[in-house]
């Protein structure tokens, strides 16, 4: 039983959803099904019943949840004891951009460097991200320079990468000239006070610049949806490139000239030193990457 093990297990008591644990834990979910695995096995007893897509904690696993508790809330007393109330900080990016590379590899050599602060990253949709800012529950935001300008209410951002941007399309685009294509869709949403209309008038605007006349046209905020929509319908959309399509045979990633300023934003105004810190870190040692 080691120590990700454990943070794993609490994870999905808490999200109960191994997808979601693996985005706040920064692994894939196979790995979260790994380490539950290795305590199931270590134990001798399931700790989570799986039924479709409910997942319930079974008696050992109450019971195992209870000991971490009361173990974690142990350490937790005598560390503040030490050196005072341990710190959590929330770094929160959307589902689309998803956290760059060198961003994920930075939190993680923090965390090493910094064991008695806890970091919960994770990948959140649009409506999930509002909801967060709107509770306080975010340190930090991993967003777009486009994005953090119209919402405009960040106290501090920072520019922190250049992503390229590709064409997503299906296995046969590469097949067909992109004026033939007789279906297009975007992952997007209205941002601030802008409406339907005025995203897909700015998005047209866009894929004029390359020289594509959009015939069919929908916006969407998830990814997922959109990703299926692509292969179905045999459409084209922007996209940065994400591990688990370049490996994928079914989609093609077309690069283009353009590109997404991804920015580090500070949300509201805070007075934690911590969070400033955790900034500089990644400012800092992002030209060493």
């Amino acid at each position: 039983m080691n120590r990700l093990d454990i943070l794993c297990f609490i994870s999905v008591t808490r999200t109960r959803s191994f997808s979601i644990s693996a985005r706040e834990l920064l692994i894939s979910q196979q790995a979260v099904s790994r380490h539950i695995q290795n305590l199931e096995d270590e134990i001798g007893f399931p700790l989570f019943l799986r039924k479709y897509k409910d997942i319930h904690l079974t008696l050992a696993g109450e019971k195992m949840l209870q000991c971490l508790l009361q173990r974690e809330n142990m350490v937790k007393d005598f560390k503040e004891e030490l050196h005072g109330p341990l710190d959590v900080l929330r770094i929160g990016w959307s589902q689309w951009l998803g956290c760059p590379e060198m961003v994920q590899d930075l939190i993680r050599s923090y965390c090493a460097e910094n064991p008695d602060i806890t970091v919960l990253a994770s990948e959140l949709e649009d409506e999930e991200i509002m909801g967060e800012l709107a509770e306080h529950r975010l340190d930090l935001l991993i967003t777009t320079d486009y994005v953090r300008k119209k919402m405009g209410f960040y106290q501090f951002s920072a520019v922190i990468s250049e992503e390229p941007l590709f064409l997503l399309g299906t296995s046969s685009l590469s097949e067909k000239k992109l004026s033939e294509l007789s279906y297009v869709t975007h992952i997007t949403a209205p941002v601030g006070g802008e409406n339907e209309a005025g995203a897909k008038g700015r998005i047209r605007s866009e894929y004029l610049k390359m020289g594509i006349q959009l015939r069919q046209f929908e916006l969407t905020d998830n990814p997922r949806s959109a990703y299926l929509n692509v292969l179905l319908k045999d459409g084209v959309m922007f996209t940065p490139a994400k591990k688990m399509l370049t490996s994928n045979s079914r989609f093609v990633l077309r690069p283009t000239e353009r590109s997404a300023t991804v920015v580090i934003c500070r949300p509201f105004q805070t007075w934690n030193p911590k969070v400033t810190e955790l900034e500089k870190y990644l400012l800092q040692n992002k030209e060493a990457e």
